[in-house]
C-alpha cells in the first residue's frame, strides 16, 4: 500500500547544537569531501594513518543504511549522516528509497556538522574568464563595453548540456556569481518592448479565440510571425540564440519564444515552434534576452550555444567571488517511498530542477534546509 507522504517542512535556521542532537543509541556515520567509500564512515575526519575516516560519497552512506536495514542491525535510536562542511556537486539525483528507511523509534538523519555548512550544488563552478578573444563577438559587443565583458568557452570545461529555455518550464543553463544569479543579456534593459502588428497573411498557425475580438481580429490569430517598431532589432545577429519573454495575447498568462529569424527588410520576427499558447496581440509587451549585442551592463551575460562561448560582465572583480553554471535537470534529492526519514541543515542550490521530490512514503521530515537558485520548485510532493 502507498501511503500518503507527511512533510514538515521547516526553512529557518536552526542551531547547530539542535541540529545535532543524538540518542546513545543513536549509529553515526559521516561523509566528508576528503573522505574515502573504502573507509568505515565513522570517524568525522581522515585518521593519522589515513586508513580510516568518512565516507565520501552520499550514495556510500545510503548504501550502508541499506545494509543495517538488510541485516537486521538497525538499532533503537535509529541512524544519522552527519555531512562535514563544503561545496558537493550533485551530478545526478540522491535517491533514498523504501530500503533506507528508517523506524518510528530508529529514524534515519541525514544533516550537517555541527557549525559547518553543507552546500550541494547541482552545477559547477567555472573559471578561465578571459577577454574576449572571438572574432565574431568582437564585432557584435559594443566598442563601449568590450574590455569589460569576459569570455569563457564551456566545453573547454567538459560542459556541453546547455539546455533550452521552455515556454513556461526551465531555464536550461543559468549563470551565478557570488550567490546570486546573473542576468541574461536582454533588451529593453528595463521595462518592454511592444508589439507593432500582427501580419495576417501566409500559413495560418493560430485561428484565435473567438469569440474574443481585438483590432478587428479574433484575438491571438496569426500566422508565425510579428512585427517591430524602430531599429534596435536590425542589430541582432544570430537570432537563433535568442529569447523572447512576454505576455503575448493574456495580462495574466506569460511565456519564453525563442526567434527562428527576423527580417530586418519587413521588420518582422518569425517564431521557432512552439509558439505562444495562445497566438499573438498587437500591443501585447515583451523583453528580449540572450542577446550579444545588448551586453551592455555588470551582472549581464550571453551564451553562444553553438560553440559553447560564454560572455559575462561580472558585477565585481571575478576574485571576489565564485561563479557556477546550473547543470542538473532532475532533482538534487529524491525519497522514494521512504519512511522516518529526517533532512536537516542542508543547503540545496545551482541545479536547473527541483531541490528535492518526495514520492509517497510517510513521516519524512525536512527541516533547517534552504533552497535557492533553482530552476523548479525547491520540494515538490508527489
Amino acid at each position: 500500500m502507498k501511503h500518503t507522504c507527511v512533510l514538515v517542512l521547516l526553512l529557518s535556521v536552526l542551531h547547530p547544537r539542535v541540529l545535532f542532537s543524538q540518542s546513545s543509541l543513536q549509529q553515526t556515520f559521516y561523509v566528508a569531501l576528503n573522505g574515502n567509500d573504502e573507509w568505515s564512515g565513522m570517524l568525522p575526519a581522515p585518521g593519522k594513518s589515513n586508513t580510516d575516516g568518512p565516507f565520501k560519497t552520499f550514495g556510500r552512506a545510503a548504501l550502508k543504511i541499506e545494509e543495517w536495514n538488510t541485516k537486521g542491525e538497525m538499532k533503537e535510536g535509529g541512524i544519522q549522516i552527519i555531512i562535514r562542511g563544503g561545496t558537493y556537486p550533485i551530478q545526478q539525483t540522491i535517491f533514498l528509497r523504501a530500503k533506507h528507511s528508517g523506524k518510528a523509534n530508529a529514524p534515519v538523519v541525514w544533516k550537517n556538522y555541527p557549525g559547518e555548512k553543507v552546500q550541494l550544488v547541482g552545477g559547477k563552478e567555472i573559471n578561465g574568464f578571459h577577454a574576449i578573444t572571438d572574432s565574431s563577438a568582437m564585432k557584435r559587443v559594443n566598442d563601449s563595453y568590450r574590455k569589460q565583458v569576459v569570455e569563457l568557452d564551456l566545453k573547454s570545461l567538459g560542459i556541453y548540456d546547455f539546455g533550452t529555455i521552455t515556454n513556461r518550464g526551465r531555464p536550461g543553463l543559468e549563470l551565478f556569481f557570488n550567490g546570486k544569479k546573473m542576468e541574461l543579456a536582454r533588451w529593453p534593459n528595463e521595462g518592454w518592448a511592444k508589439i507593432a502588428d500582427v501580419p495576417q497573411t501566409g500559413e495560418l498557425v493560430n485561428k484565435g479565440e473567438l469569440p474574443h475580438m481585438r483590432f478587428g481580429l479574433p484575438v491571438g490569430r496569426h500566422y508565425g510571425r510579428f512585427t517591430y517598431d524602430g531599429e534596435r532589432q536590425n542589430s541582432w545577429s544570430h537570432p537563433e540564440d535568442i529569447f523572447l519573454h512576454g505576455y503575448w495575447v493574456w495580462d495574466w498568462f506569460d511565456e519564453f519564444i525563442q526567434v527562428q529569424s527576423i527580417d530586418t527588410t519587413t521588420k518582422e520576427i518569425f517564431i521557432k515552434p512552439p509558439h505562444s499558447q495562445y497566438g499573438y496581440c498587437k500591443e501585447q509587451r515583451y523583453y528580449a534576452v540572450n542577446v550579444l549585442e545588448e551586453l551592455d551592463q555588470p551582472g549581464e551575460w550571453y551564451l553562444d550555444r553553438s560553440s559553447g562561448l560564454l560572455f559575462f560582465w561580472p558585477p565585481q572583480a571575478l576574485s571576489s567571488g565564485k561563479a557556477f553554471v546550473s547543470l542538473l535537470d532532475a532533482p538534487m534529492m529524491q525519497l522514494d517511498s521512504t519512511e522516518n526519514v529526517r533532512v536537516e541543515g542542508l543547503s540545496f542550490a545551482f541545479s536547473r530542477g527541483h531541490g528535492m521530490v518526495i514520492t509517497g512514503g510517510r513521516n519524512n521530515t525536512v527541516a533547517g534546509c534552504t533552497f535557492n537558485n533553482l530552476g523548479d520548485v525547491a520540494v515538490k510532493l508527489e
